[in-house]
């Protein structure tokens, strides 16, 4: 299904979540949401750590596809 957004803030479920875009491989281009967490040791101290929440994968669309819709 094909769905578009006004924005990209609609992606974001919460305010301190981060938009990463994956796309340096142009066949495989992926919109992550991920909430930022931090973890404490003993050892390392704080540690941030990103957890995805949902994806978004950008397909190109074909020609055929196009006409289809």
């Amino acid at each position: 299904m094909i769905h578009s957004l006004d924005a990209f803030k609609y992606l974001k479920l919460d305010h301190a979540n981060y938009i990463n875009y994956q796309c340096q491989y142009y066949s495989n281009r992926v919109i992550s949401i991920e909430h930022e967490w931090t973890k404490n040791d003993i050892n390392h101290g704080k540690e941030t750590k990103y957890y995805p929440i949902y994806k978004v994968r950008i397909h190109e669309i074909t020609l055929r596809e196009l006409l289809i819709l």
